[in-house]
């Protein structure tokens, strides 16, 4: 082999610059990790910062939007050919292409494009994560904040009644019930308060075991009345922009690719012969199809823009009115416990001094905690409505940029 060749061979060899590293997936691994993070005490705020710094589908999107990013060099392809007879090296190159034009000039812009679409991602994961972590928290608060019927407060049974004549079976019964209905929605509310936690949880990345206290002195403030013009700032919305500007990019590859492509270059004798000139011609056959169905790939594309936008209009309406039927469900059930309330402590005094009240007093009971039922799923159904109807215009607003990553 001619001495002249080894430093191109050499060159050849170290043009891979980026080498392969193990990295361990298995589940044993993974949960190993998952396990040893702790938990804490947090406000929204942090618990919003963390998800951003920890979910695996936004650091998923992280890494997408790297990747799009550092693709966005496009390989400038060279043609090279050895002839031992005449000992030659001949080395072309497309000048169409080294000047960003032509078939490699549609391949920068779509990778242009798809970094874009990347980032829109990333922006989309986190818009939807950070939404679900506000609304978990709304949801916690309210059932915190809520009480358990206090029936035992009162320190009431029917028995004694009973023995004494002055309670019915039906009042008895319908004391009893009152009682295990206080029960069941102790229980109720213990559990959808675990709930929220563990959804917090998972929205953290943490272990089911990992100790957990939502502080709730950063409640994050909602638009009040927002407008279409912050609809189209969605950034599912964006995501469906980025997608046709990606559509539309394949298609101008595509129609790039039909058409021939020019090398030239010198070809070196190993000999010491003058250099002479070499040219390449490469002529494409039967691109139409392929150009064919980028161009209605894009026409899809473009139907999913005007898709998303409808699909967004009619979330945001129907969002609006779920929040305002919410609302008014809301404040009649509360308007309706702070009555039911009243008649019971109306009812307990009236059974101090009237015996025979007990009747009124069971009746009063078991309406009281019906009232505390239905105020429950009344405050959190309004809860849910308030964040979603938000969400549904856009908030909390997320960057679509390269700067977000």
């Amino acid at each position: 082999m001619s001495a002249r060749l080894l430093p191109i061979l050499s060159f050849t060899l170290l043009a891979g610059c980026v080498a392969y590293q193990r990295e361990a997936a298995d589940l044993d691994t993974v949960a190993a990790e998952i396990d040893a993070r702790p938990g804490g005490a947090m406000t929204f705020a942090e618990a919003a910062a963390l998800t951003l710094r920890r979910h695996p589908e936004i650091l998923a999107a992280e890494a997408r939007a790297r990747a799009a990013g550092l693709a966005t060099t496009v390989p400038l392809i060279g043609n090279s050919e050895w002839r031992g007879r005449n000992e030659t090296i001949g080395v072309m190159l497309d000048p169409v292409a080294l000047l960003g034009f032509g078939p490699r000039g549609a391949e920068i812009e779509l990778a242009d494009a798809r970094v874009r679409r990347a980032v829109t991602e990333l922006a989309v994961a986190r818009w939807r994560t950070v939404a679900e972590v506000a609304e978990a928290y709304r949801l916690h608060r309210v059932f915190q904040r809520l009480r358990a019927p206090a029936l035992e407060d009162a320190d009431l049974s029917d028995a004694p009644f009973a023995r004494a004549g002055l309670a019915s079976p039906v009042a008895a019964a319908a004391l009893q019930a009152a009682n295990a209905g206080a029960a069941a929605e102790r229980a109720a509310l213990d559990r959808l308060c675990q709930d929220q936690l563990s959804r917090i949880r998972h929205l953290l990345a943490l272990p089911p075991h990992a100790a957990l206290t939502p502080i709730h002195d950063d409640t994050p403030t909602l638009p009040d009345a927002p407008s279409l013009g912050e609809l189209l700032d969605r950034p599912d919305l964006t995501l469906a922009v980025a997608r046709f500007e990606v559509a539309d990019a394949e298609l101008r590859r595509a129609v790039a690719a039909q058409y021939p492509s020019l090398q030239i270059g010198p070809s070196m004798s190993l000999r010491g012969d003058p250099l002479r000139a070499m040219g390449m011609l490469k002529i494409p056959l039967l691109m139409h199809g392929a150009a064919a169905a980028a161009q209605e790939r894009r026409a899809a594309a473009r139907h999913d823009v005007e898709d998303a936008l409808l699909e967004a209009r009619l979330e945001a309406e129907t969002a609006e009115s779920a929040r305002r039927v919410a609302g008014a469900v809301e404040a009649r059930a509360r308007a309706v416990l702070e009555a039911r309330s009243a008649a019971l402590r109306a009812a307990q005094t009236a059974l101090a001094v009237e015996p025979e009240a007990f009747s009124g007093y069971a009746a009063a009971a078991r309406e009281y905690v019906e009232a505390v039922s239905n105020y429950r799923e009344a405050a959190s159904t309004f809860a849910v409505a308030d964040v979603r109807r938000a969400v549904a215009y856009g908030w909390p607003r997320q960057p679509a940029t390269e700067d977000a990553l």
